[in-house]
């Protein structure tokens, strides 16, 4: 990698490699069809964030931060997931990409422990692992805009829209929030993480709220740590927070949690 390359750059090289040794998924309409069947309809992400108050928290499940290393030794996804809905978790995100040291098992394995929405949390590029997502039982999938050229961003929208999936679109900084909304995102995430130095500015979040209308829903994302940020956030009019490495670092990550968040 160049020295220009970015963190997000070679992990999406990495997911490229990944993808050419994975037999592809059969997207005609009658596989789609085939690989539906039997599986009920997603739990409503949108209606998780838009309800209670504000704002409402996607509790991560993570093994492994970049930056950090494993967060949590032999960390159990049903309990940590149970944790977190106890703590008062509006949704739950799984990370799945393996550079995390993720899986879908782990999403399955909370999907079926809970009863709020789950959010894959991968480096999709394609059509096919959405496709596979939606079959291991999320309800919604993160898109990041950096990763994907406009045309191929509302493509895998719309994809994602016809599977019953929501989308989760991640961008960085104010053209990136523009190009996710003009792609047909209504739920927006603002990731305060800079992608070139690794380093985490939370004024980010509440720099870009004004960006994004009434009408669709801003989640801040990265680099929440204390009840002072989260009271920060809820005082910008964000309206969800996604958090992980800080609650799966804790002794008790629901009570972490509800600690965070407390009104």
């Amino acid at each position: 990698m160049s020295s220009q390359a970015t963190y997000l750059d070679e992990i999406l090289a990495a997911k490229r490699a990944e993808l050419e040794t994975v037999r592809p998924e059969n997207l005609g309409a009658a596989a789609i069809e085939s690989a539906l069947a039997g599986l009920g309809p997603c739990r409503d992400f949108w209606a998780a964030l838009s309800e209670g108050h504000k704002p409402r928290a996607i509790a991560e499940f993570k093994r492994r931060s970049p930056s950090e290393g494993v967060l949590r030794e032999n960390a159990d996804p049903r309990h940590v997931a149970s944790l977190y809905v106890a703590g008062g978790a509006a949704a739950i995100s799984v990370l799945t990409d393996r550079h995390f040291d993720g899986s879908f098992e782990d999403l399955r394995t909370v999907r079926s422990a809970v009863s709020v929405p789950v959010l894959c949390k991968d480096f999709i590029l394609t059509r096919g692992q959405i496709l596979r997502a939606r079959r291991e039982g999320a309800d919604a999938v993160l898109l990041i805009v950096a990763a994907l050229e406009p045309p191929r961003l509302r493509e895998l929208l719309n994809f994602a829209h016809d599977l019953g999936l929501q989308v989760l679109a991640e961008a960085h900084d104010d053209r990136e929030v523009d190009r996710a909304m003009a792609a047909g995102a209504r739920i927006v995430g603002l990731n305060a993480r800079n992608l070139h130095s690794f380093e985490v500015d939370l004024d980010n979040i509440i720099r870009f709220r004004p960006d994004v209308p009434s009408g669709f829903l801003y989640v801040g994302e990265s680099g929440i740590g204390s009840r002072k940020d989260v009271q920060r956030m809820r005082a910008a009019g964000v309206d969800a927070l996604l958090v992980g490495s800080v609650l799966m670092k804790a002794e008790d990550p629901g009570a972490k949690l509800a600690e965070l968040f407390m009104p």
